[in-house]
């Protein structure tokens, strides 16, 4: 890819309003989450929330919109859940087709 391509990032999908929220919108146009300017202990926050449930702050809008929008690539995994939650078989050692299949 050239160096001067422009990427996609998460936080094109952000569309901010009302003031210090923005809103994660997927291609139809249909909220997925929503990310708050927050002040947690004084600091400021991202208060990242995926389909109504919290799930974290962040330091900056991109983390939050980064963190925001791995929770929806993941609902699309098998039952809804983190893509790590089913098992993946793999083997320790060489597959002993590899044997079989020399001629």
């Amino acid at each position: 890819m050239a160096r001067d391509a422009p990427r996609w990032h998460p936080l094109l999908a952000a569309v901010e309003g009302p003031i210090l929220t923005w809103r994660m919108l997927d291609p139809e146009g249909r909220e997925y989450g929503v990310i708050r300017l927050v002040r947690v202990g004084g600091e400021p926050k991202y208060r990242t929330e995926f389909r109504g449930k919290l799930i974290g702050y962040g330091g900056t809008l991109r983390q939050a919109c980064e963190r925001v929008h791995y929770e929806y690539i993941a609902a699309h995994a098998p039952q809804g859940g983190h893509a790590a939650t089913y098992p993946i078989h793999t083997p320790s050692t060489a597959s002993s087709n590899a044997q079989r299949l020399s001629i």
